[in-house]
């Protein structure tokens, strides 16, 4: 082993080179005695759990892990692989497997250089003391004691949905959750982890009679449908499985869907615990090997096979989606039993780590082990710690997004994060070592030639692709983890503003674990459009061409607008492909020509006495600077907005003289914007003075991008201020992001070569939504029933939900400037309408 001197700030080494060298050889060669007293080593003297329990709780936990540690593990590959298909899936869960266990190798080579008799490594926190110091032990140490924590709550939560259902739903929900905590109130009166022993093998053998069950029940039985309709919102049907990412999900449910596999590999937090326990060295990877081989195989097959027979019907907790009732009741009340002992041996463990951390270290209190005060206090601290978690659990009683929030946040930290942070750390430390620099451990001086970055720099130059690699390891995790947390966020948001009996301490039982935010609306629902007049502008291709679409097929006439004749054609012949009798017809026009904008209103207005509605859709994005031939406007800005404003100002007469005879909100102007205005917009909003944003500093392909899209907002929320309200003769407007959408609009953008690069990994993942459904919320918009007058003017995301805009986009205020400018600027130019508020009417105040 290389020479190296590992130093917590503030305290002294483990041991000195020489020491460690003695110590790895004796590891490698035990000496007649030498196992036994490194085997019988006493445990740091403020840890509130003692050696002999962290042996106890070592073997007993390695044993759990040999079934991912955990109750609800078992039942997430099934309920992952109705969010992300078989292919994507299983590659993930093998990925992540096998990244664990590279990360597992990182704790296991960190274990055996620190360890050491006078100081031994018994958990995470031990290896982040000595590496970084004071301060990463109780970021590990609190971190490992939310998680127990949480991990209690979710199976308060998980299990209350089991006590409901085996109550047939007669007693209330959180009636359920609290009989479940005031069970661990008892049970968990245990307080030495031996007397687990045998309650921890019938744990065991519990879930394997649970999987065995529920397989028959799946393979012998039809889903259970109510409970996947509560669920999941999925109506009966035949089963369907899907190969890759099904079509009806959303990049948030396949991201908590990974979240919730990466709790079977949530072991790495008690690693540490695992190897204290151990004789030799290999003892882990023989116990780590056997553990990762059976959560990998098993549970691949496990979800297989349940999958296989209940397709888009599975649930979450997999048992509960067995229809037979009988078997139902069965794995129901096993469940429980089983998870009540897991949930009061996390119990256990993360009292002690919060005592030893909190209650021993900072308030002095008394050993929980050796004082008599100490034991009461643990009696007292049992029924606080459940009821905390029951509160916890009943206030956000959404399992699946609750518990990926805490994948997120936590398992993945101990998994994937901390591991090359640590070896980071460790590799700076060990390599930075010069010639002469040693350490007393009779004075505890320390001998070091420099300090600080510079010493950081040369320990990491040292092994720089491994090093390097770490930090790609690193940075992905990290990137993960933040995926995972907004992901868990956003949904947990959606399922309660959509399900209005989801309130905290509900009673309403079934629909409690997972809501999927789902297609509420469809082009199907909208009434026969005959007689009705649209126009699309870049109707010809992506989400304008699925409006155009969507439009016809419900019988009305529209309009494409489409920068050539040739384009137009293509997309006509391909819509009455699909609609023989579709009455489409093509209008000319180049969004970076003014006077063809200007001729193709006119045309419009020639042709047709009504025009219903106008869906200003054609638009570029990120393109290199170019300014207009006619004009010398930016490329974007022109495209995207000063077209369309021209556009609909020349065709607002026609708009407003069809709304006077219709049923008011008849008639709609849509602009289709996007969320990269809260992106990239200024922040300031506009810059009427530097409209092209070619001042140094300013600007970019991005940046006048989001402008543009903002623009599209504020023009749609003056129009509703002059145009909207509930009378005949109103216009109603909106402005929508479509979603990320899989069109070719990126081609031409900045960075577009990077884009297609990543464009098949974000596409695995579901990060794209399909042009298809993209288009529903720009149809809904312009067209539906369900419409009404109180979105009128405001700003939608996918499918057909009230957006949130940004501060700018609100600004009254801009709004009117932005119009003003822009009717200046177009009547300076000679293609505002002549006497624009004559011809509409008199604008209001």
């Amino acid at each position: 082993m290389a020479s190296c001197l590992i130093e917590a700030p503030g305290d002294s080494p483990s041991l000195n080179v020489k020491e460690q060298k003695n110590r790895d050889d004796k590891l490698i060669t035990p000496e007649v005695g030498e196992t036994e007293s490194y085997n019988a080593r006493p445990s740091a003297p403020n840890l509130s759990v003692t050696f002999e329990e962290y042996t106890f709780y070592a073997q007993l936990t390695r044993a759990e892990e040999r079934r991912a540690a955990s109750k609800m593990p078992e039942a997430l590959p099934i309920w992952a692989l109705s969010q992300l298909g078989y292919v994507p899936r299983s590659t993930l869960y093998v990925l992540f497997g096998a990244l664990a266990g590279y990360t597992g190798h990182q704790i296991w080579t960190l274990f055996f250089h620190l360890d050491s008799h006078r100081h031994p490594i018994q958990s995470y926190g031990d290896l982040a003391y000595r590496i970084y110091g004071g301060w990463a032990r109780h970021v590990a140490n609190v971190l490992q004691s939310f998680q127990l924590f949480f991990s209690v709550g979710l199976l308060t939560l998980a299990q209350g949905q089991g006590i409901s259902q085996l109550s047939t739903g007669s007693v209330c929900f959180a009636v359920c959750n609290l009989i479940f905590t005031i069970a661990g109130c008892i049970v968990g009166q245990i307080r030495t982890l031996q007397k687990f022993k045998w309650l921890a093998t019938l744990s065991i053998w519990l879930n394997i009679a649970i999987m065995a069950i529920t397989m028959a029940g799946a393979a012998s039985y039809p889903p259970n449908y109510s409970t996947a309709l509560a669920q999941n919102q999925v109506k009966a049907g035949p089963i369907v499985t899907s190969v890759g990412t099904p079509a009806d999900g959303t990049l948030s449910t396949r991201i908590v869907g990974l979240m919730q596999g990466i709790y079977s590999y949530g072991g790495a937090m008690l690693y540490c615990e695992f190897m204290a326990e151990m004789k030799r060295p290999w003892d882990f990877w023989k116990a780590f090997f056997c553990a990762q081989t059976l959560i990998v195989s098993l549970y691949v097959f496990y979800g297989l096979f349940v999958y296989s027979y209940q397709g888009q019907f599975a649930v979450l907790v997999s048992n509960q989606g067995i229809s037979l009732k009988v078997l139902q009741t069965a794995t129901n009340a096993m469940s429980v039993a089983s998870s009540l002992i897991l949930a009061c041996l996390y119990g256990n463990v993360g009292i002690k780590v919060l005592y030893m951390n909190i209650g021993e270290e900072l308030l002095g209190l008394p050993n929980l082990h050796t004082t008599t005060r100490g034991k009461q206090l643990f009696a007292v601290l049992v029924p606080v710690y459940w009821t905390l978690a029951f509160v916890i659990c009943s206030a956000i009683p959404n399992i699946t997004n609750f518990s990926a929030l805490i994948a997120s946040a936590c398992v993945t930290q101990f998994t994937y994060t901390f591991p090359p942070i640590l070896m980071l750390g460790f590799a700076a430390q060990k390599d930075a070592y010069l010639p002469g620099e040693s350490f007393d451990p009779t004075t505890g001086r320390t001998v070091r030639h420099d300090n600080g970055m510079k010493r950081w720099v040369r320990g990491l130059k040292q092994h720089i692709i491994m090093n390097l690699f770490n930090t790609f390891i690193l940075i992905g995790a990290v990137f993960l983890c933040g995926l995972g947390i907004v992901a868990s966020i956003i949904l947990l948001v959606e399922t309660f503003e959509s399900n209005p009996k989801i309130t905290s301490f509900t009673c309403f039982d079934q629909a409690i674990l997972f809501v999927r935010p789902t297609m509420s609306w469809s082009p199907e629902s909208l009434p026969d459009l005959m007689g009705r007049v649209y126009l699309v502008t870049g109707g010809n291709a992506g989400i304008g061409f699925q409006t155009v679409l969507g439009l016809a097929r419900q019988n009305a006439k529209v309009y494409i607008g489409a920068g050539s004749e040739e384009k137009g054609a293509i997309a006509i012949e391909a819509v009455r492909a699909e609609k023989g009798d579709a009455k489409v017809e093509l209008v000319e026009m180049d969004m970076m020509d003014l006077k063809t904008v200007v001729r193709a209103a006119e045309e419009i207005i020639r042709r047709e006495k009504l025009l219903h509605g106008l869906v200003n859709n054609a638009g570029i994005m990120a393109t290199p600077y170019e300014e207009s031939s006619d004009a010398g406007y930016e490329a974007q800005f022109q495209t995207n907005y000063l077209s369309h404003w021209l556009l609909t100002s020349h065709l607002l007469p026609l708009l407003i003289e069809t709304s006077r005879p219709s049923p008011v909100g008849t008639v709609r102007i849509v602009n289709v914007s996007s969320d990269g205005h809260l992106i990239f917009g200024e922040p300031s909003g506009i810059d009427f003075n530097d409209i092209n944003q070619t001042r140094t500093g300013k600007g970019g392909p991005w940046s006048r991008c989001g402008s543009s899209k903002l623009a599209n907002i504020l023009h749609a929320k003056e129009l509703d201020r002059q145009y909207g309200g509930s009378e005949r003769g109103c216009i109603w407007t909106a402005s929508l992001h479509p979603g990320t959408v899989d069109t070719k609009l990126s081609a031409g953008a900045t960075g577009s070569s990077f884009s297609q690069t990543i464009w098949p990994i974000l596409k695995f993942f579901g990060a794209y939504s399909k042009v298809d459904t993209a288009a529903y919320t720009s149809i809904y918009a312009v067209a539906s029933d369900e419409f009404t007058q109180n979105l009128s003017g405001e700003y939608l995301q996918p499918v057909t939900k009230l957006g949130k805009a940004s501060k700018q986009a609100n600004d009254p205020k801009l709004a009117k400037d932005l119009w003003s400018w822009t009717l200046a600027e177009m009547s300076a130019l000679g293609f505002a309408p002549v006497g624009l508020q004559e011809q509409i009417g008199e604008r209001k105040d």
